[in-house]
C-alpha cells in the first residue's frame, strides 16, 4: 500500500473531528484505496478504504486524531492479492476541521509547478534542454507574474538565469517554455522563484545532460 504523504506535520486539535477529501481517478475500476493520517509520533497510518473508479470522484473520510500533529496520506492498497499493479491519480487533497467535507480551497490563489518532458528530466547532449513553467491562479482577478529561473551545477555555481514575466487571468493557467540550456554536461538544479504582489514560491528540480547513445 504505496501512501502518498503530505509534507510536514500539521498542527491539529486532538479529539475534534477532521475530515479528509481527495479526488480520485483510477485507470482500472474499483482499485481500493486507503485515505487517513499519520499520528505523531507514532507515525503509524489510520485509514479507511475507498474504491477508486475511471472517472474523477470525490472521496472523504472522517477521522479524529489522537495527538496534536499529524500528516495526511492517500494511496492504492494491493494487499488484497486481486491486482499487483495499478495507476492511480490524485487531486485536490484537502483536511478540514469538522465532520463533513467542504468545497475545495487551494491553498494560495497563485499557485506554480516546474516540470520537463524528459524522463527523469535527463536531457541527451546537443538537444534542447526546456524547463516548463506552469502558473494557476485560482482567483477572480488576473495577476501580474515574475519567475526568475537559476540554473546550478554540481558545485553549485550558477550556470544560467532567466527572467520570465507575464499576466495570468482569473481562474486560467498559465504555460512558459524556458530555455535553459548550459551547454555543458552534467549534473544540475533549476530553481524557480516566482513572485506576484507581495507572495513569493519557490520550487526545484533536478536535471542532468549527457552523453547520446544509439545502440
Amino acid at each position: 500500500a504505496p501512501l502518498a504523504g503530505s509534507r510536514g506535520w500539521l498542527r491539529v486539535e486532538k479529539g475534534s473531528p477532521y475530515t479528509l477529501s481527495v479526488y480520485l481517478k483510477a485507470r482500472e475500476e474499483g482499485v481500493a484505496v486507503r485515505l487517513g493520517i499519520c499520528e505523531f509520533p507514532r507515525g503509524r497510518p489510520r485509514t479507511e478504504l475507498v474504491s477508486a473508479s475511471s472517472i474523477w470522484e470525490r472521496h472523504s473520510v472522517t477521522v479524529v486524531p489522537g495527538s496534536d500533529y499529524c500528516y495526511v496520506v492517500v494511496g492504492p492498497d494491493l494487499s488484497d492479492g486481486r491486482i499487483d499493479s495499478c495507476t492511480l491519480w490524485l487531486d485536490a487533497i484537502q483536511l478540514r476541521k469538522g465532520i463533513s467535507a467542504t468545497e475545495y480551497t487551494p491553498g494560495r490563489a497563485i499557485e506554480v509547478g516546474v516540470h520537463t518532458e524528459k524522463v527523469g528530466n535527463v536531457f541527451t547532449r546537443g538537444e534542447a534542454v526546456v524547463l516548463n513553467i506552469r502558473v494557476a491562479n485560482s482567483g477572480t482577478q488576473p495577476a501580474d507574474v515574475t519567475a526568475t529561473v537559476r540554473l546550478t551545477d554540481f558545485r553549485n555555481t550558477e550556470v544560467v538565469r532567466r527572467e520570465v514575466t507575464g499576466r495570468v487571468g482569473g481562474g486560467e493557467t498559465l504555460l512558459e517554455h524556458v530555455n535553459v540550456d548550459p551547454g555543458q554536461m552534467g549534473f544540475f538544479r533549476a530553481r524557480v522563484t516566482l513572485e506576484s504582489g507581495s507572495n513569493t514560491l519557490e520550487r526545484s528540480l533536478r536535471m542532468a545532460v549527457i552523453p547520446g547513445y544509439s545502440a
